[in-house]
């Protein structure tokens, strides 16, 4: 089956996407939603697609049901391209340097500093190991028993490439070593500035 999509970025809240489904160009489905949700196995960040729905009294009920599961990943398929193409598009101008400082130890594998556009560093970004997959902490801190974000990505979009590109650094980074971590003695002060070295939970 022929399939297109032209979704809009929303990105609010779990939010990313909202847009058209079309089938054969014969069908048109709105208000098809592209959703941010985590893996209840993996704990890893996905994206589901959900076709529309109408309340009907204290419930909701479908408005569209896709039958073929074949079909149901043509459109997943599209609509994640027409969102992955409109990211792209509406990040415009971007370039991110990463210098990365290896430091294995506890779940956490290295800090990074990020030069955003060739103006501005944001230091203190760490990168642990939860559940054996690599993560991304931003700077933070703690204020009145509650973490404040110093700085990291605006957007859940610009996250993904922020971190996508923070975790090809630090992939490379390992490959340059021969795939040894290290321990340092101390780490420079450039990578700790503005976030706390004591573990957030997460």
């Amino acid at each position: 089956m022929k399939v297109r999509a032209e979704m809009n970025i929303i990105d609010k809240g779990s939010l990313v996407a909202a847009g058209d489904v079309f089938l054969e160009e014969k069908i048109v489905i709105h208000q098809v939603k592209l959703i941010a949700t985590k893996n209840k196995e993996t704990g890893n960040d996905m994206w589901v697609v959900v076709m529309p729905d109408k309340k009907k009294g204290d419930s909701w009920d479908k408005v569209v049901y896709i039958k073929d599961r074949d079909v149901y990943k043509e459109i997943e398929s599209a609509v994640i391209q027409s969102v992955e193409h409109a990211l792209k598009k509406d990040m415009g101008e971007y370039r991110l340097d990463v210098s990365i400082r290896l430091f294995d130890k506890g779940d956490t594998k290295a800090y990074a500093t990020i030069t955003f556009n060739d103006a501005v560093e944001i230091h203190g970004i760490r990168l642990y190991e939860r559940e054996g997959q690599l993560k991304v902490a931003y700077p933070y801190e703690k204020r009145d028993e509650t973490y404040q974000n110093l700085a990291g990505p605006a957007t859940l979009y610009v996250k993904s490439f922020m971190e996508e590109d923070i975790k090809e650094a630090y992939e490379k980074k390992i490959k340059e070593i021969g795939g040894q971590s290290q321990v340092p003695d101390e780490i420079p002060p450039e990578f700790l500035a503005g976030s706390p070295f004591e573990e957030r939970s997460r």
